[in-house]
C-alpha cells in the first residue's frame, strides 16, 4: 500500500510548480472567476449498442443480481475495463452461469477481438445455458458483415426469446433485412449471368416483396433468357400499382409481346411510349421489331436464309431479292441465262438475280450452281455490284484502283456502307450477317 501510495505521489508532484504557476497567473491577469473544470466527453459503444442485456431470458439468479448489474451499466457506459474486471468476478464465483459469459463476448465484441468473442458464444449455446446466445451470434455475424448469417439468426433468435427485452432488437432486424435486401439487389445488378441474377433478386423480393427496382429487373432478366411466360407473371403486380404506364413497364410488355411472336403488338406499345415520351431510347428496337415482324411474314425459305450460318448463291439471291427494293421491283429485265439446276427453294428469287446478270451461268454445263457457298470476297464483289447496278454513284466515283474483292470493300466503305460482319477472307458468310449490310445498301440506294 505504501508502494502504492509512493506511485502516485511521484506521479502527483511534478504537476505542482505547473499548478502553482497556473494561479499565479490567473491572479496576476485579474481573473475574477474560476475556469470550468473539463469533463471526459461520454464514450459512445460502436460495435456492440445493440446487444440487449445477456440476462434476457435466463433464470433470475438474485445473489448474482446485483454485482451484474453494476458491471452491465458499466459496459453499458463505456467503462468496458471495469466491466470486465466484474464479469470475471462473477464467472471465479459461479463458473457456469452463462450470461456472465455472454457479457465477456460483448466485452471482446467492443475490443475488437471477434474470434474470442466467437469461441465464449459458442460455449454458451452448446450448453444452452443463457437463452440470449443467439443474439449474440447474430450480432457477431452482423459485425462481420455476413448479412445473410446474420439475418437467419436474428429471426431464429427472436422466435425463440418471448418478453419486452427482445423489443428493440426487432429494430435490429428490420435494419439488417434492408441492408441485407440492398446487398441481394446489388449482387445481382452486378452479376453477368441471368440464372444466378434471377436467383439472387428472387430472394431479394423474399426480403421486399413490393421493390419495384428488384421486380423490374428480374423481368428484364427472365426476358433475357426468353422466359416470357415467367416474366408477364412476375410483372403483374406491377402492372395494376401506380405507375404501370411508365416507359420501363410497357418496353418490358412490349419485349414479351415480340418474344411470343406478337410483333404488332409490341410495335403499338413502343409507338405509344416514342409518341408520348419522343426522346426515350427506343427508336433502335422499333426498328428492329419492325424488321422482325417482316420477316416473320416473309417465305419460309426467306427464313432458311437468313437463318443460315453459311449462305449458298440460293440464299443470297433470296436474300438480294427481299432485302433490295431496286431488285425486288426492277422491271424491262432481260431475258435470264438458260441454266438447267435452278429448281431449289428460292427459284424465283434465284431466276431474277439470273435476269440482272448478278450470278455467272457455265456456258458448257449450263449450271448456276445454286449450293455452291458464297465467301467473304464474293459477297462483298456482289455488294459492289448491286451499288452500281442502276451505274456508279458520284461517292464511289474515285475508287478506281485495286483487287476486285479489296476495290469492293473500298467502295462500299466510301459510299458509307459498313462491312464489319464480313470480311474478305471469311470462308462462309451467315444469313444475318449478310442482311444487315445488304439492308443498308437499300438504305443508301433509296435514300432513306
Amino acid at each position: 500500500m505504501n508502494l502504492i501510495r509512493n506511485q502516485r505521489t511521484e506521479r502527483t508532484a511534478p504537476m505542482l510548480p505547473g499548478v502553482l504557476l497556473f494561479l499565479a497567473l490567473a491572479v496576476l491577469s485579474g481573473c475574477k472567476s474560476a475556469a470550468p473544470v473539463a469533463t471526459a466527453p461520454p464514450v459512445e459503444r460502436v460495435a456492440t449498442r445493440a446487444l440487449i442485456d445477456p440476462r434476457a431470458g435466463a433464470t433470475a439468479v438474485p445473489r448474482i443480481a446485483p454485482k451484474f448489474d453494476k458491471a452491465w451499466q458499466a459496459f453499458s457506459e463505456g467503462r468496458i475495463e471495469e466491466a470486465e474486471r466484474g464479469f470475471n468476478e462473477i464467472l471465479g464465483r459461479t463458473p457456469t452461469y452463462g450470461p456472465a459469459t455472454l457479457a465477456l463476448a460483448a466485452v471482446r465484441m467492443e475490443q475488437g477481438e471477434l474470434d474470442r468473442a466467437q469461441l465464449l458464444i459458442e460455449d454458451v449455446r452448446a450448453v444452452g445455458s443463457a437463452p440470449a446466445a443467439g443474439l449474440y451470434a447474430a450480432e457477431l455475424a452482423y459485425l462481420r458483415r455476413d448479412l445473410e448469417n446474420a439475418f437467419t439468426l436474428y429471426s431464429r433468435a427472436l422466435t425463440e426469446l418471448q418478453g419486452g427485452e427482445v423489443a428493440g432488437t426487432k429494430n435490429r432486424l428490420e435494419t439488417i433485412r434492408k441492408e441485407l435486401f440492398a446487398a441481394r439487389l446489388a449482387a445481382a445488378r452486378d452479376e453477368s449471368s441471368d440464372e444466378k441474377a434471377i436467383r439472387s433478386l428472387r430472394s431479394a423480393l423474399v426480403l421486399e416483396q413490393d421493390s419495384r427496382a428488384a421486380r423490374t429487373l428480374l423481368v428484364q432478366r427472365l426476358i433475357e433468357l426468353k422466359r416470357f411466360d415467367e416474366a408477364r407473371r412476375e410483372l403483374d403486380p406491377l402492372i395494376t400499382g401506380e405507375g404501370s404506364e411508365s416507359d420501363e413497364i410497357q418496353q418490358a410488355l412490349a419485349e414479351i409481346d415480340a418474344g411470343k411472336g406478337r410483333y404488332q403488338d409490341a410495335i403499338n406499345r413502343y409507338e405509344r411510349v416514342m409518341r408520348k415520351s419522343p426522346d426515350a431510347p427506343f427508336a433502335g428496337r422499333l426498328n428492329e421489331l419492325k424488321q422482325q415482324w417482316t420477316d416473320s411474314n416473309m417465305p419460309r425459305h426467306y427464313q432458311q436464309a437468313l437463318d443460315s450460318p453459311s449462305i449458298n448463291r440460293a440464299n443470297l439471291s433470296v436474300l438480294i431479292y427481299w432485302k433490295l427494293s431496286s431488285v425486288r421491283f426492277a422491271q424491262r429485265l432481260a431475258e435470264p441465262p438458260i441454266a438447267i439446276d435452278t429448281d431449289v427453294a428460292g427459284r424465283d428469287e434465284l431466276i431474277r438475280a439470273l435476269a440482272l446478270r448478278l450470278l455467272p451461268v457455265d456456258p458448257v454445263t449450263r449450271r448456276v450452281e445454286p449450293h455452291r457457298t458464297v465467301t467473304g470476297s464474293n459477297f462483298l464483289r456482289m455488294a459492289a455490284r448491286l451499288l452500281s447496278l442502276r451505274g456508279t454513284p458520284a461517292c464511289a466515283g474515285g475508287v478506281t484502283e485495286g483487287v476486285e474483292a479489296a476495290r469492293a470493300s473500298r467502295l462500299l466503305a466510301a459510299c458509307g456502307i459498313a462491312t464489319d460482319e464480313v470480311r474478305d477472307g471469311d470462308p462462309i458468310v451467315s444469313g444475318r450477317a449478310a442482311a444487315k449490310i445488304l439492308e443498308r445498301l437499300d438504305r443508301r440506294l433509296t435514300g432513306r
